[in-house]
């Protein structure tokens, strides 16, 4: 059986963010989930040293490229131990709700990095690149007010409906939902970055873990 999503769910990107961290209102949202607010941040944080130079990374530069694919694998891996751990902080914190997996959800930003985290830890090793960007520095609500400025962002290759079809979970997608989220991630990480995109999914989780809190009465 296939997958339900939501197409009409996932962000459209019209801007970048300048620091690379949780929307404080998505964070405070599963503060009272200790593990899984833990995971969260560290995901976060693994995703920027994605970008990192060696100075940040602190390696060797012959070393950078290694380790910058292997935090992003790491981000990739915390934010899929955000629901597992929730079994934990629910008996933690006493709440009878059930815990929300990602695969349970209908946006496909979330089933999307599910399966990257699976298709990058157990089937391949896709490269970071990163591209320059002519930007806007300034806040979206002056564009006036902006600076232009070249910025690089980081790509990362070779996520394809080919390479996606190589995982276990494929058979839970149709073609044409492959299609659909391969497409947009490529559209979407070209024009902000994978590092944007991440944190988007992440935020999202978090937000939907909070309505199910507020269901449960535990808010």
């Amino acid at each position: 059986m296939s997958h339900t999503l939501d197409f009409s769910l996932l962000p459209s990107v019209s801007y970048g963010r300048a620091f690379m961290r949780l929307d404080d209102d998505a964070a405070a949202g599963v503060a009272s989930l200790t593990r899984l607010s833990e995971r969260a941040s560290n995901a976060v944080r693994f995703a920027y040293w994605a970008g990192g130079t060696s100075d940040v990374l602190r390696c060797p530069e012959s070393e950078v490229q290694q380790l910058r694919e292997g935090c992003f694998r790491a981000a990739l891996t915390e934010f899929a131990s955000m629901e597992e751990v929730q079994v934990l902080d629910y008996k933690d914190c006493g709440i009878a709700g059930t815990p929300l997996k990602l695969n349970q959800t209908l946006n496909p930003i979330l089933h999307l990095f599910r399966e990257l985290r699976n298709l990058e830890v157990h089937l391949r090793h896709s490269e970071l690149r990163s591209v320059s960007k002519d930007v806007l520095w300034g806040h979206r609500d002056w564009p006036d007010e902006a600076t232009a400025l070249t910025i690089s962002i980081w790509i990362l290759d070779g996520v394809t409906p080919q390479s996606f079809g190589m995982l276990w979970n494929a058979k839970h997608y149709t073609p044409n939902q492959i299609d659909q989220m391969i497409s947009w991630l490529n559209a979407t990480q070209e024009q902000w970055g994978i590092q944007e995109v991440f944190l988007l999914a992440v935020e999202e989780y978090c937000r939907l873990i909070e309505n199910e809190l507020k269901r449960s009465g535990s808010d």
